[in-house]
């Protein structure tokens, strides 16, 4: 669902995945939403200025992170400022980029993403990708027990 007023925003299907998609241009999210929507609930962020909102009111599973955004707008610069919020700490966030040498994938990890797939979009890794950091994540997230 793209996501442009906070009203449209809802808690997904209890059980399922939930992935925000940053992306601003339409033909990308119609392309990941509909090679995702059959196992994931997706909300797809079109404008960056709007991601911090729709992260404060929903938690994710998984953030797909486009590098270049909109009105200068950059995907490090928000991953970023929500790695700072506390239940995104750990959140796998998978950078999406046209940024193909090495040298750019390895600043794209050290600036806070968990991974990255570039474009265009090889679509067998990027859900072996997906299905990799939400199992991952699932660990990393589960809530200890004390027997």
């Amino acid at each position: 669902m793209i996501l442009d007023s906070p009203e449209k925003i809802n808690q997904g299907t209890p059980g399922t995945m939930q992935i925000l998609y940053v992306e601003d241009d339409r033909n990308s999210q119609f392309l990941v939403e509909q090679i995702l929507r059959d196992k994931y609930d997706v909300d797809i962020a079109p404008h960056a200025k709007d991601v911090m909102t729709w992260v404060s009111l929903k938690k994710y599973d998984l953030i797909l992170m486009d590098i270049k955004l909109d009105n200068g707008y950059s995907g490090l610069d928000l991953t970023k400022e929500i790695r700072k919020m506390n239940p995104y700490k750990n959140i796998p966030i998978l950078a999406v980029t046209a940024m193909a040498f090495p040298e750019e994938i390895e600043d794209i990890i050290q600036q806070g993403c968990t991974d990255a797939v570039i474009k265009p979009i090889d679509f067998k890794d990027f859900k072996m990708k997906i299905e990799k950091l939400i199992e991952q994540s699932q660990q990393v997230n589960r809530p200890s027990t004390y027997e």
